[in-house]
């Protein structure tokens, strides 16, 4: 049995959640212990050396044929795994994150932006036109410059910094809010580049659907795989409203859109501001001015701030 299968019968066992399932990787691979045969080896074992309770040993070895029919639709799409512990898993990741950090990773794409420089941005579904194209513009400055622009794959303000990153030829990654293989290209993200730079993630088991946890958590691993966070457009609630409070809590740089907003929009940008975020606008020429975040990316740390908490 091949690794994949046995990471996907971990996941499927009732009983492991998240944070333990992600103690057992790192517990496995600090032991060099390979998954396969863990899964394998006898439920006493598992019961007594590992501290499992029955009940989820069985439910691990019942796991495997559902396990081997999920490996199959994702060898078809061409989609990979990315464990905690193992070669490949996002190291800035698990730093950021620690212990919340998602115990594996399913991956189409070039796997390979997510360890370079990389800027999340984020906003309202429900964005103005200004906080749209100033995403867009933001993003398409970013990808010229070899920087991966990381975004929830939502509507609104994280399609425009997905369309703007590819129309500079720039890499973006779209981080799901459900199983990747709910995934489907949108039609204005269908250009000749989308295949080769646009890197698909999810943390959830692959036929998942939406929900809101689901887009709350999403929200967690777009910051955690942020060098900085951009905040377009945010309400004083909601998802980009507790992916800024996430970026502050991990010190992760914040930056917010400094711009013009009609009312009813954007009204959490000054609240961020307030509590150690950097206000970001257009400079004298009409363009994003991202001098300082791109400061924040080459000296590595964040700016400083305040917590909310």
């Amino acid at each position: 049995m091949s690794t994949n299968p046995a990471l996907l019968q971990l996941l499927y066992a009732r009983g492991l959640g998240p944070k333990s399932f992600r103690r057992l990787l790192l517990r496995l691979a600090g032991d060099n212990y390979p998954v396969a045969d863990f899964v394998a080896a006898p439920t006493s074992h598992l019961v007594r050396d590992f501290g499992l309770s029955m009940d989820t040993a069985r439910e691990i070895r019942e796991a495997c044929p559902l396990a081997l029919q999920t490996l199959e639709e994702l060898e078809r799409y061409g989609i990979g795994l990315l464990a905690a512990g193992a070669k490949g898993y996002p190291e800035k990741l698990a730093r950021r994150l620690g212990d919340d950090s998602p115990p594996l990773l399913f991956v189409r794409g070039p796997v390979e932006v997510i360890e370079g420089p990389s800027v999340g941005v984020c906003g309202s579904r429900d964005a103005s036109d200004d906080g749209m194209q100033f995403a867009a513009d933001c993003a398409e400055a970013l990808g010229r410059r070899g920087i991966n622009v990381v975004a929830g794959y939502a509507a609104g303000i994280d399609t425009a910094a997905h369309i703007g990153a590819l129309a500079s030829d720039g890499a973006t990654t779209a981080v799901l809010a459900t199983g990747i293989l709910h995934f489907q290209l949108k039609p204005e993200l269908a250009v000749p580049q989308a295949e080769e730079n646009i890197l698909v993630l999810s943390e959830f088991p692959p036929s998942l659907g939406w929900s809101a946890s689901g887009a709350m958590r999403r929200n967690t691993t777009v910051c955690g795989l942020s060098d900085a966070l951009l905040v377009v457009e945010s309400g004083l609630s909601g998802g980009t409203y507790d992916a800024a409070r996430t970026a502050l809590r991990r010190e992760i740089p914040l930056f917010v859109a400094r711009l013009d907003f009609p009312e009813g929009h954007g009204e959490g940008n000054p609240h961020f501001a307030d509590r150690g975020g950097r206000w970001l606008g257009r400079g004298s020429d009409g363009a994003p001015d991202l001098d300082e975040l791109r400061a924040s990316l080459a000296s590595g740390g964040p700016p400083t701030q305040t917590s909310l908490l």
